[in-house]
């Protein structure tokens, strides 16, 4: 009966062994004869605990000098990322799909739009310069390539990529787009701060510089969708390097979109509107 156990567990063990032997074998032939698979096995390898899906912002000068804006959702599988951007020009949008790798910290891939009879086509290259070790914010800079069917390429070499922690900007129902909380905030609270390019003339979207009738400031990144509320739920605050803050002057919830009122900094709107907020009685 024992001499009938042992030899059971030895027969188990060894059908163990020449399953890990062939599993390993088989491995290894397909890496040889699939570089695909190749690919995708050394991914699990090199897995980074770099955070990267979610939705980003990206800004970049066009060659007019004006700025243009892009938002990017990511998603990530290992070492292979894919998703969609969103082209934003005033109105205008073009959507691309894209697909790449991350590598050593470098966002590398491709991207492409079929629209009509139109091709756009290209690529980026990006590296990780900032992540926030107590939030999901991430910081990418580097260069993106655009190559129409008609062979004439764009380069930016000053694109920037970036997630913030805590907020987002996604599609708005009455202002096109515009920056929502992902958190939930208190009165008091600085929700993001931003810079921007200091210029004397005043733009549709430029915030005059508080404190100066003379001196605009052109808003890169996030600050370039705050929207306009006659019932605000945050206010801008110079900050001591001259870069501007928004705090909540109330509590504000998860998806709910952050507006001031554009009359605490502006002497004037150089394109007034007629105000489409929720509020009962508008000021603008």
């Amino acid at each position: 009966m024992r001499e009938d156990l042992i030899i059971g567990v030895i027969a188990s063990l060894l059908a163990t062994l020449i399953t890990v032997i062939f599993t390993v074998l088989a491995i290894w032939i397909l890496m040889k004869v699939m570089p695909g698979f190749r690919l995708l096995v050394r991914s699990f390898g090199r897995l980074s605990q770099l955070p990267l899906s979610g939705r980003y912002l990206a800004s970049f000068k066009s060659e007019a000098g004006s700025y243009c804006f892009e938002l990017y959702t990511i998603r990530r599988f290992f070492n292979l990322v894919w998703g969609d951007l969103i082209y934003i020009d005033d109105g205008t949008e073009k959507r691309y799909s894209f697909v790449g790798t991350i590598k050593n910290n470098i966002l590398n891939g491709q991207f492409r739009n079929d629209y009509g009879n139109r091709s756009d086509t290209g690529s980026f290259s990006l590296r990780l310069v900032d992540r926030s070790e107590t939030d999901d914010a991430l910081f990418f800079v580097g260069k993106v390539i655009w190559v129409d069917d008609d062979t004439s390429k764009q380069l930016a070499t000053d694109y920037v990529l970036e997630r913030r922690a805590g907020i987002q900007v996604r599609g708005s129902a009455s202002h096109g787009y515009g920056v929502f909380a992902v958190n939930k905030y208190l009165k008091g609270d600085v929700l993001f701060r931003f810079r921007g390019t200091e210029t004397s003339t005043r733009t549709k979207y430029s915030i005059q510089k508080i404190g100066s009738e003379e001196v605009h400031l052109e808003p890169v990144t996030f600050g370039h969708f705050l929207n306009h509320s006659c019932q605000p739920n945050a206010k801008l605050r110079l900050t001591r390097d001259d870069g501007l803050e928004v705090v909540a002057t109330k509590a504000i919830n998860v998806s709910e979109e952050i507006c001031v009122n554009y009359l605490d900094t502006e002497s004037k709107l150089l394109h007034p509107f007629d105000c489409k907020c929720a509020a009962s009685e508008h000021i603008v």
